[in-house]
């Protein structure tokens, strides 16, 4: 019975205060419009990012496409050689060889470079020593030829002395017979003239010098041969006039 009389009361109530309650009732609803719709543009912004982040998602991953490579490869592309240029196949052998071939090919050469040079001087030594020696024996021949000659000359000489030299014949010298050996110079050109004369020791005896002296100012000598004394004008020559009463050709030598 109270609800009743509640209900009755409430809705003459309601009436009698229904065009406030109409404006109460818009005002409120138009409230809760605008909270809604501010609430729908808020909500929409979340929304949007997450559609954002899920399209950013479902996209595909770029392709990367891979870069060429330019990188040497390891092994030459060897071309194949033709005969008609050697110099390429020569380079291609080069190439195929190893370091250890280059080094033991360097060394190889190095050391036949240094055979030749070995050998070059080698011979270079000899072909140098050759003319020496050869001058060498040339003038060791013609020292000797000349000497021959000299020699012999000399031997002429002797004998031309012991042609002409004579003991002496005066009274004083048959008398006392004096003996002894007269060492003398002479000094002869080569047409065989006497240039100079000396007595280098006497005898002791003033006969056997004069004599010596005697004998070599009155004759001409021989002319030197050709091949003796090269180069040499006039040549000194050192006698020994040995002097005895037994024998008048004594002996003659040279020194």
């Amino acid at each position: 019975m109270y609800s009743a009389t509640f209900n009755t009361h409430l809705n003459e109530l309601v009436y009698k205060n229904r065009e406030q309650f109409s404006f109460t009732t818009t005002v409120i609803f138009g409230v809760v419009l605008l909270l809604l719709i501010q609430n729908v543009s808020l909500l929409k912004k979340p929304l949007d990012s997450i559609k954002t982040i899920e399209i950013i998602a479902n996209l595909e991953d770029p392709v990367v496409k891979p870069k060429p490579d330019f990188k040497t490869p390891n092994e030459p592309v060897q071309n194949k050689v033709t005969p008609k240029n050697l110099s390429d196949s020569k380079a291609l052998v080069d190439s195929k060889t190893s370091p250890s071939d280059t080094k033991s090919s360097a060394i190889k050469s190095e050391e036949s470079t240094l055979g030749s040079q070995t050998a070059s001087s080698k011979a270079a030594n000899e072909n140098e020593k050759r003319p020496v020696e050869n001058n060498t024996a040339i003038s060791q021949k013609s020292t000797s030829n000349e000497a021959q000659v000299n020699t012999r000359y000399e031997a002429t000489l002797i004998a031309y002395l012991h042609k002409i030299k004579k003991y002496p014949t005066s009274r004083e010298a048959k008398i006392t017979r004096p003996e002894g050996i007269v060492k003398v110079m002479i000094e002869l050109s080569r047409s065989g003239d006497l240039i100079n004369h000396a007595i280098l020791k006497s005898s002791g005896s003033n006969l056997l010098d004069s004599e010596a002296i005697r004998t070599l100012k009155t004759n001409t000598f021989p002319a030197f041969f050709e091949d003796s004394f090269v180069g040499k004008n006039t040549h000194k020559f050192v006698v020994n006039l040995n002097y005895t009463h037994r024998n008048e050709s004594s002996d003659i030598s040279l020194d």
